[in-house]
């Protein structure tokens, strides 16, 4: 059921699509899809904290993206002004049945934690 539901909503057209855009400033790399790649983590990773998403799914992705994409280069000196890029965005996250929420705010401190994990993810 998930699967039809991905596909019903547009799934690559909106999964990781504010965060990436918000991170292409930190892509050095000339490779489509390196922003929104490390986006799609960021956004499943605040998925599993605010909508219950199933871990599994972030560490597959993680997984995938790690195989073909080297880090956005976003360092903790970023932080304030990526956060002032997102300044007011809503952002709809992924829920457990493959549905999407309705757009929502999410805090500094949890996007932060979520950045962290993508960069531990490569060791940083």
């Amino acid at each position: 059921m998930m699967e039809a539901n991905l596909q019903a909503q547009n799934l690559p057209e909106q999964l990781g699509l504010v965060i990436g855009l918000a991170l292409e400033p930190y892509s050095r790399q000339n490779l489509a899809g390196h922003a929104l790649s490390a986006g799609i983590v960021v956004e499943l990773y605040l998925a599993t904290k605010l909508h219950a998403l199933s871990h599994d799914i972030i560490l597959r992705t993680l997984y995938e993206v790690k195989e073909k994409y080297p880090q956005v280069d976003i360092s903790c000196d970023d932080y304030n002004a990526f956060l002032k890029s997102l300044h007011n965005r809503k952002i709809r996250l992924l829920k457990e049945d493959g549905t999407f929420s309705e757009p929502q705010s999410v805090s500094d401190d949890l996007i932060i934690e979520a950045i962290d994990f993508y960069r531990e993810s490569y060791g940083q």
